[in-house]
């Protein structure tokens, strides 16, 4: 189970705040506290499993398809996976569960580590692989965002997917910038 310590890095309301926005249930600013908070460093440790996932598929986008997304189908099991994930972690979330939302997403995140390290045990070209893990990115990217709110911004910039709380795509043929 993760635990969470509140740090000064971001606050529980700070982050149901971000996700009401995200889901459009709240439209409001940001307490002053949080605007600072997005300027300054993520909390350490939280979301490693996915910032582990994130760095081995841009790693493979760079070596294998030249740093842009290729053509390929989304693996529907996986992404259904993925989708579900939209509303129980958004309502822990919003009943205040912080851990309980953070251990979902890390089993999520390690769950992806291993779909990588089997799908990369067979022989190559990488090209749906890279397709599919860049997909599971973007995803676990928007559901991290309330708890890594500087970190989903400068991934937001770098792969241009949307701010919504619903799950999303980038198409075949974007550049995956470094940074």
């Amino acid at each position: 189970m993760t635990h969470i310590f509140y740090n000064g890095t971001y606050s529980a309301s700070d982050a149901v705040s971000r996700y009401r926005r995200m889901a459009g249930l709240d439209s409001g600013p940001l307490s002053a506290e949080a605007a600072r908070v997005d300027d300054a460093m993520d909390a350490r440790c939280i979301g490693d499993e996915f910032l582990r996932f994130y760095g081995r598929t841009m790693d493979l986008a760079q070596r294998c398809s030249g740093g842009r997304v290729p053509a390929g189908v989304l693996d529907g099991a996986f992404a259904m996976k993925i989708a579900g994930l939209f509303g129980p972690v958004g309502r822990a979330i919003d009943e205040g569960r912080m851990s309980d939302a953070l251990d979902t997403l890390e089993a999520h995140a390690q769950a992806a580590n291993l779909w990588l390290d089997a799908a990369l045990k067979k022989p190559g070209p990488y090209t749906q692989t890279i397709y599919n893990a860049v997909q599971i990115a973007v995803n676990l990217a928007l559901l991290y965002e309330p708890f890594l709110p500087r970190t989903a911004q400068s991934l937001r910039r770098r792969l241009g997917f949307s701010s919504s709380w619903q799950f999303s795509s980038i198409p075949a043929g974007t550049l995956l910038t470094a940074g």
